[in-house]
């Protein structure tokens, strides 16, 4: 059976006296951060910050932020705390327009299938010529259909010219040696222009940027209200908080001794 330990009265006492002779923090860094968390966990860090579209480790992010302003600013009393956590606010805020032009640009770029459709003609050519290559040299002949297929083929290679310097000829082939000669050119050509893809698509995405850097004009404008908003909140808090160090630092000074202007 287990049992309730008591409190003798002679630890009541000296737990109230050392509680009495408790002061808080006494460095400069202690106070900044016993300040900082009464914002904390007040008005501002519970409801600014939106983890899944302000992305991970954003509450810290904005925890800094807000002890950054603290540090510089060095608010005394709730209503300069107010002042402080509101500019907070408006710059966090102003990062997360930023955030999402940045991503609407990235959702309107070229998809990855995009790639993907350019390479597939390269490939699937590489394969009917390949399949041509492998029917002729098992049964000698070529069907009608794998015929007119690798034909088709051959003839748009044709068309990128110059063929004369490439050594294909323009009429119309037979299956002999030369034509399986013409079969194997054809292949290491379309093999070389598969290879040359990443860096023609790299440049063509290059080429096509600038026309995605900007969102839609909805979009536009939806981030520039929302900036607006954020950058007159920004201004006033500011004004607010100067204001108010401002009258604060009169009333702590020293009264100045006024001289008559006949003395």
């Amino acid at each position: 059976m287990s049992h309730r330990k008591t409190v003798t009265e002679k630890t009541l006492t000296a737990n109230r006296l050392n509680a009495k002779r408790s002061t808080g923090p006494r460095t400069e860094r202690g106070k900044n951060t016993s300040k900082f968390n009464a914002v904390k966990t007040g008005l501002f860090a519970e409801h600014v910050v939106i983890p899944i579209c302000d992305g991970e480790g954003s509450e810290e992010q904005f925890a800094r932020l807000l002890a950054d302003l603290q540090q510089e600013f060095q608010p005394e009393g709730p209503l300069e705390e107010f002042y402080v956590g509101k500019i907070a606010k408006s710059m966090w805020r102003l990062r997360r327009a930023t955030c999402a032009e940045k991503g609407s640009v990235r959702r309107g770029k070229l998809p990855d299938i995009y790639v993907r459709l350019k390479t597939k003609p390269i490939t699937d050519a590489i394969g009917i010529v390949q399949s041509a290559q492998m029917e002729i040299k098992t049964t000698g002949t070529l069907s009608p259909a794998a015929y007119a297929a690798v034909l088709a083929e051959i003839r748009r290679i044709q068309a990128c010219g110059p063929q004369s310097e490439e050594g294909i000829i323009l009429a119309e082939p037979k299956i002999d040696d030369q034509f399986l000669l013409l079969l194997e050119r054809c292949r290491k050509l379309l093999e070389m222009a598969l290879e040359g893809v990443p860096r023609w698509l790299e440049e063509e995405l290059e080429d096509s940027r600038p026309m995605y850097a900007l969102p839609s004009d909805s979009v536009v404008s939806d981030i520039l209200r929302y900036e607006t908003a954020a950058e007159k909140e920004f201004d006033w808090a500011l004004q607010k908080l100067l204001e108010s160090q401002q009258r604060r630092r009169k009333a702590q000074a020293p009264a100045s001794i006024q001289v008559s202007s006949d003395q």
